[in-house]
Parts: C-alpha cells; sequence; structure tokens
C-alpha cells in the first residue's frame, strides 16, 4: 500500500512539472496568435488566408522530417528546448517589422506561427510520456488529465490576458509578452528534465519492432475510415475558421480591437474546453462509448452549420468558433487519440502520419482550394460586404453530415461502451 501511494504522489509531481510547461506554453500561444490573426485580418489579409492554409499544408511534410531527423538526433529534451528557443528568437526578430494585412514578411508570419508551434506542441508532450514511463496505467491516465487541465489553463489565461490589455497594449506588444512566455517554458522544461526518465531505452526498444509497410497499412480499414474523418473535419475547421476571420475583417474594427475580439473568443475556447472535459468528457464516454464521444463533435458542427444557413452573423460564426474549438480540444481530442489504440503499437506512428499527415492536410487542401477560387474568381476586386457566403456553412452542413454517418461506421468496428475501459485525456493542440 505504501508503495502505491509513493508511486501516485511521484507521478502526481512529475506530472506537474508537464502541466507547468503546457500552461505557460499554450499561454504564449495564445497570446501570439490573437496578435498574429488581428494583424493580417486588417486590410486585404483575408484574400491571402486560403493560400496561407495551403502553404501551411505544403511545409508541414520537410518541417516534420526535420522534427523527425532532430528527435532521433539529439533526443527529445535538446529538441524541445532548440525549437522553442527558435520559435521565440524569430518572433521577437519579427516585432519591429511587423505590419497589417498581407505582405511577404506577414504572410511568413502568419504561416509560420502554426508550423513552428505545432512541433514545439507535439515535443513538449513528449515531456509528459517521458517523465511517466513505468508507472501503472492508473497513474498515467491521471497524469495525462492533470497537464491537459494545465493546457487548456494556460489558454485560458493567455485569451484572458490578451483580452484584457489587448486594445491597451497593442498587438506588438503583446507578442512581446508572448515571446517572453516562451522563454519561461523554455525554463519550466529545463526544470522537467531534470526529472530523469526511462524514455530513451523505451525509444530504442520500440525501434528494434518490425513496423508495417504503409501499403499495408491503407489496406487496414480502421485506418482508412480514420484518415476520412480526419479529411472531413479538416474542411469543417478550415472553413469554420475562414468564417470567423471574415466576420473580424468585414467588421470595421481596427487590429487592436480585432486583437481583443480574437482573444475573447480563444479564452472562451479553451475556458470552456476545460469545463466540459472536467464536468461531462469521462462520463459520455462511458455512458455513449468511443465512437458515440467522436460523433459529438460532428453533431454540433451540423446544428451550428445548419443554423448559420438561416442566420449568417458576427455572432453566430464566433459561437460556431468556439463550439468547434472547444469541443476539438475537450472530449473530440481526447477520444480521438484513443482511437488509435485499437492500431498494432508498431504501426501507430506511422497510422498517425497517414491520418493526421495525408487525410487531414487533403481536407484542408480541398477547402482553401474552394476559398480561394470565390475569394479571386467570385469576389475579385470587389467588396467582401457586397458578396453573400452562404454557400461556406451549406459545405459545412454537408460535410459534417456525411462525417456523422462515417462515425456511425467506426462505431460498429470500435465496439460498444465499456464501463470499465481507462479513459484518457489529450490536451488542446494548434489549429495547424
Amino acid at each position: 500500500m505504501s508503495t502505491t501511494r509513493n508511486d501516485s504522489a511521484e507521478a502526481r509531481r512529475r506530472s506537474l512539472y508537464a502541466a507547468a510547461v503546457l500552461f505557460l506554453l499554450t499561454a504564449a500561444f495564445i497570446v501570439i496568435k490573437a496578435s498574429r490573426d488581428a494583424l493580417y485580418v486588417a486590410e486585404d489579409g483575408i484574400f491571402a488566408i486560403p493560400r496561407a492554409y495551403i502553404l501551411i499544408g505544403i511545409f508541414s511534410v520537410p518541417q516534420a522530417s526535420i522534427v523527425l531527423w532532430l528527435l532521433g538526433r539529439f533526443g527529445g529534451a535538446v529538441t524541445r528546448v532548440l525549437l522553442a528557443t527558435i520559435a521565440g528568437a524569430l518572433i521577437l526578430a519579427y516585432v519591429p517589422f511587423a505590419t497589417t494585412g498581407s505582405t511577404p514578411l506577414n504572410d511568413v508570419f502568419f504561416i509560420g506561427v502554426p508550423l513552428v508551434f505545432s512541433v514545439v506542441f507535439s515535443t513538449a508532450w513528449l515531456v509528459t510520456a517521458e517523465l511517466l514511463v513505468g508507472f501503472e496505467q492508473s497513474h498515467i491516465a491521471a497524469g495525462y488529465g492533470r497537464v491537459a487541465a494545465g493546457s487548456m489553463l494556460g489558454g485560458a489565461a493567455g485569451g484572458g490576458f490578451a483580452s484584457a490589455f489587448g486594445e491597451t497594449l497593442g498587438p506588438k506588444t503583446l507578442l512581446v509578452v508572448g515571446v517572453g512566455l516562451v522563454g519561461f517554458t523554455i525554463f519550466a522544461e529545463l526544470l522537467a528534465h531534470r526529472q530523469g526518465t526511462a524514455a530513451e531505452r523505451e525509444r530504442k526498444a520500440a525501434a528494434e519492432v518490425e513496423k508495417p509497410r504503409l501499403v499495408e497499412l491503407v489496406r487496414d480499414p480502421l485506418a482508412r475510415l480514420l484518415a476520412v474523418l480526419a479529411c472531413l473535419g479538416a474542411i469543417a475547421a478550415i472553413m469554420i475558421d475562414f468564417l470567423f476571420y471574415l466576420s473580424a475583417a468585414t467588421s470595421g474594427a481596427d487590429p487592436a480591437e480585432n486583437t481583443t475580439y480574437f482573444a475573447n473568443i480563444y479564452l472562451m475556447v479553451n475556458a470552456g474546453a476545460l469545463v466540459f472535459q472536467l464536468l461531462l468528457g469521462a462520463r459520455l464516454q462511458r455512458r455513449i462509448g468511443l465512437a458515440g464521444a467522436l460523433g459529438i463533435l460532428p453533431f454540433a458542427l451540423f446544428g451550428g452549420g445548419a443554423a448559420l444557413v438561416f442566420t449568417a452573423s458576427r455572432l453566430a460564426s464566433s459561437a460556431l468558433r468556439v463550439t468547434e474549438g472547444g469541443l476539438r480540444a475537450s472530449v473530440h481530442r481526447a477520444n480521438w487519440e484513443q482511437a488509435f489504440a485499437q492500431i498494432s503499437a508498431a504501426a501507430r506512428p506511422m497510422a498517425k502520419v497517414l491520418v493526421d499527415g495525408v487525410g487531414a492536410r487533403a481536407g484542408e487542401g480541398a477547402a482553401a482550394g474552394m476559398l480561394l477560387v470565390w475569394l479571386h474568381v467570385v469576389v475579385g476586386d470587389r467588396r467582401l460586404a457586397d458578396h453573400s457566403y452562404g454557400w461556406i456553412p451549406v459545405v459545412i452542413v454537408v460535410t459534417t453530415a456525411v462525417w456523422l454517418g462515417l462515425t456511425w461506421a467506426l462505431r460498429r468496428r470500435l465496439g460498444p461502451p465499456d464501463d470499465d475501459a481507462p479513459i484518457f485525456t489529450a490536451g488542446p493542440v494548434p489549429d495547424s
């Protein structure tokens, strides 16, 4: 009994180090993202957003290869500190030259923030896995819950700060604050690294397991189904995100006012995600099963998209963005990661690449292509306010309807609810 208590206390202590890392990193990301969005959608930046989505998808492939090489060459600890340092330095260097709208430098910054933070977040989450290696599954699950809560609290704190001081400080000063939070994140990572871990032995053992070829994985019905679901989810997410930016671009607000607007939305997303996960996340999965929980997000977006078809307003698009971000960061992400547990451990990393890399990127590219054609062929040089964008909610409704149908097919593969199944919790990830 004493050993169990000691293990629980040690797992709690280690998970709090990881929670501190994710708290600071998520707060930094939200502050920087609110500033980036406010600067970019001003003037003509809204016309460049679809192109930015496409470039993010293109550059994510070589970026992933570079990060995988760094992890193999230097290990997780060095890589995550290096990536966070590079991110902070590049953002700080951008601040003196930051302007509004779409310029070559602003384009690079708008694309670079989600690209760089996606790998910074991914490597930061490795801290949790490394610190909890060797503990019982119940301790690991509880640890991930604490880290996820820390991440969501960080998002709420970052959104709250940017909301309170966005108009007073302005986007440029908020970027400097975000860089400062990145610096604190690096310090927290260095403290976490001193805890020691058996992760390196586990990594070497996993490397010795023979992994399947990609063509074999493509033949796996579950992997294919997850890839299609990721594609549909990405189409809906990009359309909702664009509506959110479009409402800000056509509101007549200046960058400082839009900074507060974006910050308020990100605050509601993260606070709502935390409350939903703590109060309902685990209960919902036990009641309706893994596949049933994965149907909550598309069901909510189907209803929100249908409402937008009849009521296209800034409030409705903001509410849909909060719903999408909050549910995706809480109940959907937690259950989505568990769906990969049905795939063998050796095939799982490649399955993640196939689903989140190929499937999701294909959806993002398709959505961005539709938006690009509409902006440059239909809208052209005319004012955005003079054109109806009612077709976007229709795309959201159709996409989420198909998504819901395929989630029902996934239910047959994953089986009925299991009251004894362990509940894992994953934190929110960047929008890249």
